[in-house]
């Protein structure tokens, strides 16, 4: 059977943020931004084990969190997934591409599944992972969109035009790969100075055949402190509708 290994990135600054520390280790409800995304994918069934892809400057700050008893608590007996930790690079790209490489040393020939995921992103659900894990046995990559509903506009040197929003999709993570395809596309990518914004559209890129699952709405990516607010209200109500789900009827 073929492994799942998630690869969390955790890499990223966010000046868009405004903070005196990196947007993912904010605290949401307690805990910081980036140990509610190691926690979907610590207590996933069918992931096997996880890499984080950090700044070296962050080391300190990452290894305090990890070794707290708080999380551990949080994270249970689940928390032994969590593998080594990588060290990230001058962009997203580069910090996937360091990634892919030591997990390839790691884990030798044989074939797995990898999840790449933005660490921003705390509220992934256990179904979205689960239906890109499931397709990637049909597909050497699966991306995860969520459908536009505003109406969509171009502005190209002053001018507007319309665009078909049934077109158009917002791209989220975690986005599941065959392991070696996606290390086969970041070293095409390399070779030619190539620098895409994702993985799939190195993908796209390398002609490789790409499945998709529609993503939730709730699956946020934590960009400016106005999205931290909506996190946890959306935390809060799931934590709602979770209690409410087990009171007893009367």
């Amino acid at each position: 059977m073929t492994k799942v290994i998630a690869m969390i990135l955790a890499g990223g600054f966010g000046s868009r943020f405004c903070s005196n520390i990196p947007k993912q280790y904010t605290q949401l409800l307690s805990f910081p931004v980036l140990l509610w995304s190691i926690k979907a994918f610590c207590t996933h069934p069918k992931v096997k084990s996880i890499y984080t892809v950090l700044r070296q400057e962050d080391l300190d700050l990452y290894n305090t969190l990890i070794y707290s008893k708080k999380t551990q608590n949080f994270l249970g007996a689940s928390n032994i997934k969590l593998k080594c930790i990588v060290l990230g690079g001058a962009h997203r790209q580069e910090s996937v591409y360091n990634g892919l490489l030591y997990i390839k040393s790691e884990i030798g020939a044989k074939q797995e599944f990898v999840l790449i995921h933005d660490g921003v992103r705390p509220l992934i659900s256990e179904h979205v992972i689960s239906s890109v894990i499931d397709l990637l046995s049909d597909f050497q990559a699966v991306d995860v969109l969520l459908p536009i509903t505003d109406t969509v506009k171009r502005l190209e040197n002053d001018k507007l035009s319309f665009m078909q929003r049934n077109e158009l999709y917002i791209t989220q993570t975690p986005q599941g790969f065959h392991l070696d395809t996606l290390l086969d596309a970041h070293m095409r990518a390399k070779l030619n100075n190539q620098i895409a914004t994702d993985d799939i559209s190195l993908c796209i890129e390398n002609k490789v055949k790409i499945g998709y699952v529609i993503g939730d709405k709730s699956n946020i990516k934590i960009t400016h402190k106005s999205d931290l607010k909506y996190a946890e209200f959306l935390l809060q109500q799931n934590s709602k509708s979770i209690t409410d789900h087990d009171k007893p009827i009367l």
